[in-house]
């Protein structure tokens, strides 16, 4: 009797949950490791402006979806290194391949887990993940608003923003004795003296405010010489966007938006470059700059899902050739190609960004060169 289409063995059946349990541990990990170095960045947020623990969480249950898009790839790498590898080293392989399992036949647990994980992030991408950075920002800027203005300490240096600022004593956000430093490049580039100074919000706008009077600013310039300069009043602007950038590193602001949003931002940014003669030469880079950025995230979300799927079948196709069956050499292998595909992806995107390339080029070239690896893994694999 005919099988139906849908009827899966119970080897298929086996290996597809020993790779989503592998993937759920490889996800946790690598996702544990990403939200290590994203906690390092909120630190200052977190500590430094005086976050609740519900806010804490928050934050952490904001960040996790954005973080996942990347790391199930990776997991699904590491997990087909493993099964595949293991099944490879306990010369199951052999034996399925004696009992008439074709080399595509053995792949069929990894296609339908690839196809399922890059379904669910399509979805995940388009909507978790862009819902989570937009509560991220709703969240750091609550906490910024409640404690940016008012959490200047007086007798200490309070980062805000590219400015560290030292005041002798504050009163209701009045400064007295204040200097204040601009850092760029992890370099203080200016110092400003004043005797009093106040700082404010304006919610409206979202910016604050630093104003300091009747001071002296004294510029460092890079030939080692200085520029002092004095003045009755001095007003420095801080949007809270990009104090929140500096604070939270949420992400690249194009990846809040929606698919709708982003493609109105892509004909915006886009109208306003094709617009040279109204604007300045500066105020036209920003727009391409902009629309560029746009466009490259449209296209991520749509060519990174497809990267889970093509990862999956390298690592079943490089387990069963390599015959890892270890944890330490899954892993060492997982982050030689991650860190090969980044690379490859950095590359492009720059490309991307200066306009030698398309969106579209720029990021399925790593999809095409991993697709060209799996052609050539497979090959290999039947020729054995």
């Amino acid at each position: 009797m005919r099988q139906p289409w849908y009827h899966l063995r119970l080897i298929d059946r086996i290996v597809i949950w020993d790779l989503f349990v592998s993937v759920a541990e490889g996800a946790a990990l690598f996702s544990f490791v990403f939200l290590l170095r994203r906690l390092y960045y909120l630190t200052e947020l977190i500590v430094g402006q005086g976050a609740s623990l519900f806010d804490i969480l928050q934050i952490l249950f904001a960040i996790l979806p954005s973080i996942m898009v990347l790391t199930l790839p990776m997991a699904l790498l590491l997990a087909s290194l493993m099964v595949y590898g293991r099944m490879a080293n306990d010369n199951e392989i052999t034996a399925l391949q004696a009992s008439g399992y074709s080399a595509l036949q053995l792949l069929v647990p990894v296609l339908i887990t690839g196809a399922a994980l890059t379904t669910l992030l399509l979805w995940w991408g388009e909507r978790i993940a862009p819902k989570g950075l937009r509560v991220l920002q709703a969240v750091a800027s609550d906490i910024l608003r409640d404690t940016a203005t008012a959490g200047i300490r007086s007798g200490s240096f309070n980062e805000l923003g590219p400015f560290v600022i030292f005041p002798r004593s504050v009163e209701e956000g009045k400064m007295r004795s204040l200097r204040m430093f601009e850092v760029k490049d992890n370099k203080v580039s200016a110092v400003v003296s004043a005797p009093t100074g106040s700082i404010t919000y304006t919610p409206e706008q979202e910016i604050i405010t630093l104003n300091v009077n009747s001071g002296m600013l004294v510029k460092l310039l890079s030939d080692e010489r200085d520029m002092a300069v004095q003045f009755d009043e001095m007003t420095f602007s801080i949007g809270l966007p990009n104090l929140l950038h500096h604070l939270a590193r949420g992400g690249r602001l194009e990846q809040q938006y929606s698919r709708r949003e982003l493609n109105q931002k892509i004909e915006d940014y886009r109208g306003g470059y094709l617009r040279k003669n109204d604007f300045s030469s500066r105020e036209i880079k920003w727009f391409y700059e902009k629309w560029k950025e746009c466009e490259i995230e449209k296209e991520r979300r749509i060519s990174q899902p497809f990267a889970c799927l093509i990862m999956g079948i390298i690592g079943a196709l490089l387990g069963m050739e390599s015959r890892m069956g270890k944890r330490s050499a899954c892993y060492s292998l997982t982050i030689a190609v991650i860190f090969i595909y980044f690379i490859v992806l950095s590359f492009t995107k720059t490309y991307a960004e200066e306009g030698a390339l398309s969106a579209f080029t720029a990021m399925w070239i790593p999809n095409i060169l991993g697709l060209a690896a799996t052609v050539y893994l497979l090959w290999r694999t039947r020729r054995v």
